[in-house]
């Protein structure tokens, strides 16, 4: 497929310009006009782009420096933005923002990352913490490791998180298996699991939607 073919719609456009322009205010002096449109081939989505780590990056012809940086400032602005807006409020009251930070932040890792958000008793987000790293499909999540660590920061209740870098969101049974052991954990000392939210670049699953907390 050709770079123009790919490029060519709504969508793609509207991420084709909001990068040119980005590039252009990196490094205006060594702008290159077909920069962007080569990234966004590359990766195919702007979300997708900026989520890309240095060596996938430098990769791509003209991406150095002062482009990188930019790239690089434009995701921590927005997953910083996103958090704070997910943690502005009980996350009970808009599922949707805490959805969309966790989409930004793990859709697109290339590995398995385990993580939760500790909430106090009135359901506010007080720690957002990664609690394990794994493989393309595996990341180690332990009951005991969690509910202590709850304990700790006095939290009432979690949200655990973990992405699939498979594209499919659908959870295993490993992935219920270990829900229910930290549900059951947690029960002994009053510390409650909300819900356990699988993420993917194609979208996302709730165990607790799906009616698979036990």
């Amino acid at each position: 497929m050709r770079i123009a073919d790919f490029l060519r719609g709504g969508s793609r456009s509207v991420e084709l310009d909001l990068l040119d322009n980005l590039f252009l205010m990196a490094d205006p002096e060594r702008f290159d006009s077909t920069l962007a449109s080569r990234v966004l081939y590359e990766f195919g989505t702007l979300s997708k782009a900026l989520a890309a780590d240095l060596h996938e990056l430098e990769r791509i012809k003209g991406v150095e420096g002062p482009i990188i940086a930019a790239m690089t400032l434009v995701a921590s602005i927005t997953q910083q933005s996103l958090r704070t807006q997910a943690s502005a409020q009980p996350v009970i009251n808009d599922w949707s923002a805490l959805l969309a930070y966790l989409h930004v932040t793990m859709a697109n890792l290339k590995s398995e990352q385990f993580r939760i958000m500790f909430l106090n008793c009135r359901f506010m987000i007080i720690r957002d913490e990664v609690l394990g790293y794994g493989t393309v499909d595996h990341a180690p999540a332990y009951p005991r490791e969690v509910i202590k660590r709850a304990l700790e920061l006095g939290a009432t209740g979690v949200v655990l998180v973990h992405n699939h870098p498979s594209g499919d969101p659908e959870p295993s049974r490993d992935d219920i298996y270990i829900t229910r052991n930290i549900i059951e954990a947690g029960r002994h000392v009053s510390v409650k699991v909300i819900d356990h939210v699988i993420i993917s670049a194609s979208g996302y699953r709730s165990l607790r939607e799906g009616g698979m907390l036990g």
